[in-house]
């Protein structure tokens, strides 16, 4: 970042490149990336060699959304993946192997967010679809824990955090209905609806 310098080109996948994640590992090895492609499939990199390290098969259709989430006890790191296929996925990303499959949505998953919430694992995951509702799951059980509704229109991106002061964790999403929203992850609630974009909000 500090020169601009071109390191590593990433070249493999049989599609368009649609979503990436950096994962930093917790041992401190080497830098690696999660990336997720319109050839169905999803790839773990080394960034020093940009060589794949896993190549995640499983979807039946392109990938939308990747993230990636290394637990802070050491534990094998996770990846998320959302697709056309009307799933997300969770995978160890060392094996490829898939942890969980959540399905429920019914439409395309057009974004994933890990979140580890307070004294809480393994970690959760937020998703936003086509059918217009985010979903928060528990990724051990693969069961939906809220559904969030009120959007009208596809929500294209979420994003989850936990405030300071012991304030419960909290989702974003941003939708095709031109707002985004702010909701109570444990319960559902929608706290806030942010307006004033003329276009749908892809990105939060």
């Amino acid at each position: 970042l500090a020169s601009g310098r071109l390191l590593a080109t990433l070249r493999g996948h049989g599609g368009a490149v649609r979503s990436v994640a950096a994962l930093a590992l917790p041992s401190g090895g080497p830098p690696q990336a999660l990336t997720g492609s319109a050839d169905w499939t999803a790839r773990v990199w080394d960034l020093a060699s940009g060589q794949v390290l896993a190549t995640l098969r499983g979807h039946e259709g392109g990938i939308w959304s990747v993230a990636a989430v290394a637990p802070a006890d050491g534990a094998v790191p996770w990846g998320l993946t959302g697709s056309e296929d009307r799933t997300a996925r969770a995978w160890d990303l060392v094996s490829g192997e898939v942890l969980a499959t959540l399905r429920g949505h019914s439409g395309s998953v057009h974004s994933v967010a890990a979140f580890v919430p307070p004294g809480s694992t393994p970690p959760q995951c937020l998703t936003g679809s086509a059918d217009r509702t985010a979903r928060v799951w528990d990724l051990e059980s693969g069961e939906v824990l809220a559904t969030l509704r009120g959007h009208e229109g596809t929500v294209w991106s979420v994003a989850a955090f936990a405030p300071p002061g012991g304030v419960p964790p909290r989702a974003l999403t941003g939708s095709a209905d031109c707002t985004a929203r702010v909701w109570d992850l444990a319960s559902g609630e929608l706290l806030v609806t942010l307006r004033g974009h003329m276009e749908s909000v892809r990105s939060v």
